[in-house]
């Protein structure tokens, strides 16, 4: 099975009722939206309105007659029966959002990850959504344009691969959660690479990597080769003063190290805490720190639906991190919440890959 069929598996809605589109029965319309939404596991207002009816009538400022749609977010109202004051059968489909996240992590923090972040999205929107990824970076390109996927979420670099060969835009930024020196969370609008290394390989500082092993997720991670690659560019080094292992994932890497599997390795920062508890940390030193670069953002492209887009972007912008509700959503993503983002903002990551003469 492939890996972002398992990834959609996991996040199929209680009802089945609904999948696969239409309800393959119409319901009565006049039943409450409270037995309504227990049923068919909806989220639809039961303080506004009594019935499915009252809502779908206030919805279209009219009585709607047999054979009409009705669009309401998330879902579509297919009118079966109707009187001229009642709406009294209905077929109901809930469409479907795709959403697709790039791999850093493995399979099971993949899902401790994301799969909070995506139910706050089902329930936010009204959408059902599919989580599309791959196995590896090298997948995830060619998974997305299979499902088709309405937004991605996707570190700096694949972002402006996307924004040159499939004319991507992006919606929203992550805000990372940083520890300031003080013991206070602060979100961040940038991330940064490092350069970790075992504390017995004699490897004290960046310039020590010739001749060693290094290892990393892969060629198109920023913050896990892009980044430290300049940052050992410039203390004098080049790609081939170094022996690289590609790895697939963040974790992986830092595992790898601490093992002795390779002298030292390119990840994100942030990875250091995702594996906190499954890695001997006492075993790596970090021998730098790249630059600070703009974090991962979502992103949409010129087929998307437009109302999914909104509705999606609407969805990630009200997270706050002060509110009770989305603070375990958030932390288990590793995001303090999202900003607004520009394409002009990637340009520094562009000029960071032009000067390195990458393939991209």
């Amino acid at each position: 099975m492939k890996h972002y069929t398992i990834l959609k598996l996991l996040m199929l809605p209680l009802s089945l009722v609904l999948l696969g589109g239409c309800a393959k029965e119409a319901v009565e319309a006049t039943k409450s939206l409270k037995e309504l939404n227990r049923r068919l596991a909806l989220d639809l207002p039961e303080e506004e309105y009594e019935t499915l009816s009252d809502l779908i009538i206030a919805h279209a400022g009219r009585v709607p007659q047999k054979g009409e749609k009705v669009c309401y977010p998330g879902l579509e109202f297919h009118i079966q029966q109707a009187t001229p004051g009642l709406v009294t059968q209905v077929k109901i489909k809930r469409l479907v959002a795709k959403v697709a996240i790039l791999p850093d992590y493995s399979l099971h923090l993949m899902t401790e990850k994301y799969k909070g972040l995506l139910k706050y999205l089902e329930k936010a929107t009204g959408y059902r959504i599919e989580w599309v990824s791959a196995a590896s970076y090298d997948g995830f390109l060619a998974a997305m344009e299979r499902a088709k996927a309405d937004v991605s979420f996707q570190n700096p670099l694949l972002y402006t691969i996307l924004a040159k060969t499939k004319g991507a835009y992006p919606l929203v930024k992550a805000l990372t959660l940083v520890s300031s020196p003080g013991g206070e969370v602060e979100p961040q609008t940038t991330s940064r690479g490092v350069i970790i290394a075992r504390t017995d390989r004699g490897i004290k500082k960046v310039e020590d990597l010739r001749g060693r092993t290094i290892m990393v997720p892969s060629r198109r991670s920023f913050f896990g080769y892009v980044a430290p690659l300049a940052l050992c560019q410039e203390r004098g080094l080049k790609a081939d003063d170094f022996t690289l292992i590609l790895g697939k994932r963040h974790d992986q890497v830092v595992l790898a190290v601490s093992r002795g599997q390779a002298d030292a390795g390119f990840v994100k920062e942030a990875a250091l805490e995702e594996v906190k508890g499954r890695v001997d940390l006492s075993k790596l030193t970090i021998l730098a720190r790249t630059e600070p670069f703009p974090n991962w953002c979502f992103a949409a492209f010129p087929e998307s639906n437009k109302r999914v887009v909104k509705a999606i972007q609407e969805a990630l912008l009200n997270l706050n991190l002060n509110n009770p509700e989305h603070q375990e959503v958030l932390r288990r993503a590793g995001v303090g919440g999202f900003l607004l983002a520009s394409d002009e903002e990637y340009n520094g990551v562009r000029q960071t890959v032009s000067n390195l003469n990458l393939p991209y």
